[in-house]
Formats: C-alpha cells, structure tokens, sequence
C-alpha cells in the first residue's frame, strides 16, 4: 500500500510539474511582452506576477523570460511555452468532449499574407462550418512564418521551409507561382522599348517590404539585374500591393489567384509570358494529439494542395 501511495505521488508531481497560476502568469507575460500588462489582463498586481514568474523560474531550474521590453522567452522559455500551449490546446478539447460544453476551440495559425488574399480564406470558411473551431490567424511572409511555431505561438504554420521542427510534422502542399505584371499604360510608358537593364533602372517597382525576397529572385533569375537598383514602393499588404500595380503605381510580382481577370480583360499585362517564380509551401504542425487540430490539418492540406500550383519537386 506504502509502495503504490508513494508512486501515486510521484506520477501526480510529474504531471503536476508546472502550477497552473505560474504557468497563466508566464503565458500571460509572453503574451503581452510586459509583466504590468500581464497583470491587468489576469487582474493581479505585476508583483504577484513577477513572484510567480521567479517560483516557476526556480521550481524549473533556468531563467523563463527576459526582463526586457518587450519580455520574450528565453531558449528554456520557449520550450517550456510549446508544452503549455499543448497542454492548453488538449485542456481545452477535453473540457468540450466530457463536460457538455460546445463551444469551439481556438486554433493559432501562423500564415503568409498571399495566402489569405487567395485561396486560404475561403478554405478557412469551409473548415470553420464543419469543424468547432475559430481561428487566430498570424500574418507574416512565408519565410518567417516559422519562428511563430518555434516560439510556441501558433500550433500550426505555413512556410517556405521544408525542414520539420522539433515535435513537430511537416508535409508538402505546393507552389505559390509569381509572374510580373504590370498596367497597359505603365506597360507602355517604361517598358515601350522592353525590359533590360536600361528600363529597369527607370521603372518603379512595387515591393512588399524589405523581406520580400521574390522581386529580387525573378530580376536575378531572368536579367541578371539587382532588385535594389530599382526605384521602389514598399507596400505591405497583399490586396494594397495587388491594387498598386493595377492603377500603374509601379510593376509587382502577383501570386496566381490574383490578376487572371485583370490580364484576360486587358488591364494588366503578363511582362515576361512563361517566366515566373515558384515558391514552395509547406505546412508545419505540432505533433498533439488533438482530434481537432489533426482533423483541421488533414482537410487543409487536401484543400490546400487543390488550390496551389502543382509540379515535380524534383523538376523545380
């Protein structure tokens, strides 16, 4: 009886490892980046904040958080931040499946702007009737949407990078294809005498911001010309991007899903037929096991890969 009262203990503080006020207090101060706005939100002074930081902190063994503005998690912060969410994400599931409760749960995604503006949305409105769910949606480009997966911010993201986290499964969608489009009237007013280095260098180009790294591959892939030396409109945001190069501010890169109506109507013209670049895209997951989460990820890749540019990766 001694024996198996002592092993009870010991699975119940294993389980138990993290308090669930320490842990609200540190998600909270990550949330928020301060720990006077943590306070306000969990309706505490920022001293019973900070000490519950600092137990947690010393109950773990390694600093959790940095005492900075904004506060972010450390290396040892963001491990232990992956977990919380994990365990928040079943928590919740849990609660919905054997307390009677129906409402949804919440799902972070991180996601890449061009996405949104075609063919994610309405993908995301299909999941939304048949899954309980809602959605926070994350926006950044596709090359750096992963580092919201690695902090333990989102449970799910789409990225540019093949190569999975820790804890984590990826899987092959497709391509967003980018071509170079352009008004008639800028069409005819710098690129009359076609496109080379001397009408480049002329032509105003509208750029996403300086991340954006697509401008720059297509200039260098098909003229051996640099990005930079264009003059250049940085626009951040897919449909203000779209609507820049449509009333002739300057020439753009526009994602399939965008621009086929402009072009067949004679709005805008396709500068360099043939020539475009692909960017793959991949969906990145934690490995929970959550009903939900996992029914969400199955469908989406099945509708996303319908919705992207399909071709040989090894051909590429």
């Amino acid at each position: 009886m001694g024996m198996c009262h002592h092993t009870h203990l010991m699975i119940e503080s294993e389980i138990m490892l993290v308090d669930a006020k320490q842990s609200a207090a540190f998600l909270a101060v990550v949330q928020w980046g301060s720990f006077e706005r943590a306070a306000e939100a969990l309706h505490l002074s920022s001293s019973a904040v900070s000490q519950r930081i600092r137990t947690l902190e010393s109950h773990m063994g390694c600093v959790l958080v940095t005492r900075q503005r904004p506060c972010v998690a450390t290396k040892d912060g963001l491990k232990l931040l992956r977990y919380l969410r994990s365990a928040a994400l079943l928590s919740e599931e849990m609660q919905r499946d054997f307390s009677g409760q129906c409402g949804p749960i919440t799902l972070n995604l991180a996601v890449n702007y061009d996405a949104l503006d075609t063919w994610l949305t309405p993908v995301l409105a299909q999941l939304a009737e048949t899954y309980p769910v809602l959605f926070e949606l994350h926006g950044d480009d596709l090359e750096h949407t992963l580092r919201w997966l690695a902090e333990g911010k989102v449970v799910a993201a789409f990225s540019s990078e093949s190569k999975a986290l820790n804890g984590c499964e990826v899987a092959f969608l497709g391509y967003h294809r980018y071509r170079m489009l352009a008004s008639q009237t800028f069409a005819q007013r710098y690129f009359r005498e076609g496109i080379n280095r001397q009408t480049l260098a002329a032509a105003p180009l509208i750029g996403f911001n300086r991340k954006d790294q697509v401008n720059h591959t297509f200039l260098q892939r098909y003229f051996n010309y640099a990005a930079d030396a264009c003059p250049i409109h940085y626009v951040p945001g897919s449909h203000a991007y779209f609507q820049a190069v449509l009333y002739g501010m300057g020439w753009g890169m526009i994602p399939t899903g965008q621009g086929e109506a402009e072009v067949a109507q004679g709005l805008l013209r396709d500068m360099v037929p043939g020539c475009y670049v692909d960017v793959p895209v991949y969906w990145h997951v934690w490995q929970v096991r959550s009903v939900y989460l996992q029914q969400v990820s199955e469908r989406l890749q099945s509708l996303g890969k319908a919705h992207l540019v399909q071709v040989e990766q090894g051909a590429k």
